[in-house]
């Protein structure tokens, strides 16, 4: 945990991926990506740009389910 409720995961010192936990099993989930893709996710529902680091091609997914395969809009395809 490096600030508060929110798990960072991390590679050495650079941050790929943020959990908020205080949501419970709901947690949103933020994580950077490349520029093409910012832009393919944004078209999901329920993925924005993070907040505070969105400029820097971060999203936000409001809930895990987004990715899964068959998930909404076959959004799995959208981020691998």
């Amino acid at each position: 945990m490096q600030w508060g409720e929110d798990l960072c995961f991390k590679v050495y010192v650079k941050i790929f991926a943020v959990v908020d936990l205080s949501k419970g099993k709901l947690a949103p989930i933020s994580f950077r990506c490349t520029t093409e893709k910012f832009q393919e996710l944004l078209e999901i529902e329920g993925i924005a740009p993070a907040p505070y680091v969105g400029r820097y091609k971060w999203v936000l997914l409001e809930r895990a389910s987004i990715l899964t395969v068959g998930g909404p809009g076959g959004s799995y395809s959208a981020v691998v």
